[in-house]
Parts: C-alpha cells; structure tokens; sequence
C-alpha cells in the first residue's frame, strides 16, 4: 500500500497571514465536522495510525517538505521545476483543503493563494506544504508457515 498525505498546516517559519488562511481552513472543516473538534492530530498520522491497526508490515515513511513558492532551484533540477512543484502543491492543497464546502453551500471566497502578499511572505519565510510518503506491505494472514499453496 502507498499513500501519498498533503497536511493542512504548513512547515517553516509560517507568517502571520499564512497562519491565518490555514486557521480558516481549519475553522471551517472542524465545525462542519470534516475533521473531529477534539483531535489535534495531522491528516499524515492519521493515516499512519489506520496502517498500523490494521496490521499492514514493515511501514516506512518520509515527510517531505514542498515549497509553497519557489524561485531556488531544488537540488539536481531548475528553477522552472521548482516552480511547477510550488504551483502543483498550491493546487493541491486548494483542491484538499480550500474547497471545503459547507452544508449550506459556503465556501471559502476566494483561494489564499490568490493573495500576493501572503506569497510574498511564504516566500520569505520559505513556508513549506508538510507531505507524507508512506508504503506498507500489506497483512499475510492465515499463511501457513510452510509458503503459499
């Protein structure tokens, strides 16, 4: 099993105006129950507890951080596909997180990342998007010791 999680909360030095957008996400997914009110827990470990309770073997994981904005070339590429990766993960995130819509039909007015001033300042602080990289073999049960037959 593989599983690919992009986090709601950001990584880095995240600024007042990210902080804020991502709160409002937030607000609105736990009062329309998207999320449980009570759990402080990331989507991520969410997801690596229900592989662990489910008995899935030798799990391996990796957080990796995406740049939000991006004009420093990522090691071994250029600055054009750090670019494409800033822009894949804003879309990304619009799509899991800024399009939340509510039971009377609300959304959030517009995307956070229409906002220059908050690129700017994820660009500055160099906010990232927090993204797990996880795989897992799946259960064996009922396997006689022998080998499959």
């Amino acid at each position: 099993m593989e599983a690919t999680v992009l986090d709601v909360d950001l990584l880095g030095n995240v600024g007042p105006k990210a902080r804020k957008a991502v709160d409002l996400a937030k607000t609105i997914m736990h009062r329309e129950n998207y999320t449980s009110s009570n759990s402080t827990s990331t989507q991520s470990e969410k997801v690596l507890r229900l592989l662990s309770k489910r008995g899935f073997e030798s799990p391996h994981k990796c957080f990796v951080g995406l740049p939000v904005v991006s004009n420093v070339p990522i090691t071994g590429g250029d600055e054009v596909n750090s670019a494409v990766l800033a822009r894949v993960g804003r879309w990304w995130y619009t799509r899991c997180y800024e399009r939340v819509i509510t039971s009377q039909g609300e959304v959030m007015r517009r995307s956070m990342w229409n906002e220059r001033g908050l690129l700017r300042e994820c660009e500055e602080r160099e906010a990232a998007f927090r993204m797990l990289v996880a795989y897992a073999r799946k259960p064996v049960k009922g396997i006689p010791t022998g080998g499959l037959i």
